[in-house]
């Protein structure tokens, strides 16, 4: 039968932000508490100069957990394409605009990309002297940290199950 020779895809769930950064490192305190949550998933945090075209080849499936300025809900969270990092990204999120300027390479040269989601919590809008220097979250953010990790985790999941049922229909044919 096809489907017992299915290799399922290699994924990854990737914590984005700097995490002196207050609010603006949600994806790596998220990334951490999700560690346990996904036992046949790669859970990791994003270091501070990540090279992304090497997690491209390595992975088929990446989602990456972002603080996002898409919406005034604090604390929502949305699946956003990666294509539009310039309307979502957070104020000086250099992770996010290192990965917008390395899919725009490896698009330009014809280079492999796997499929990537962003997994964004929505934050208000700050500009970059408004990022507060300090690891610690925000008083609203803690408040409803438990709410946004069991979002996220749902949100992953989703992707995840999308990706597996993707892969094996495109083996089945």
């Amino acid at each position: 039968m096809v489907f017992s020779m299915l290799q399922s895809p290699r994924i990854l769930v990737l914590g984005l932000g700097r995490i002196d950064r207050g609010d603006a490192g949600i994806g790596v305190h998220l990334a951490r508490s999700l560690r346990t949550a996904f036992d046949e998933l790669d859970v990791e945090e994003a270091p501070e100069n990540p090279g992304f075209s090497a997690i491209f080849e390595s992975y088929d499936v990446v989602i990456l957990i972002a603080a996002i300025c898409l919406s005034s809900e604090v604390g929502r969270v949305l699946v956003v394409s990666p294509y539009v990092l310039k309307e979502v990204q957070t104020s000086g999120d250099s992770h996010l605009e290192a990965l917008a300027s390395e899919l725009e390479a490896a698009r330009n040269y014809g280079h492999r990309l796997p499929r990537i989601e962003i997994v964004g919590v929505c934050l208000k809008t700050m500009s970059e002297s408004e990022v507060p220097a300090t690891p610690e979250l925000s008083k609203e953010v803690r408040g409803k940290y438990d709410a946004i990790l069991a979002r996220v985790k749902a949100a992953i999941a989703d992707v995840v199950r999308d990706a597996r049922a993707g892969n094996a229909w495109t083996a089945a044919r």
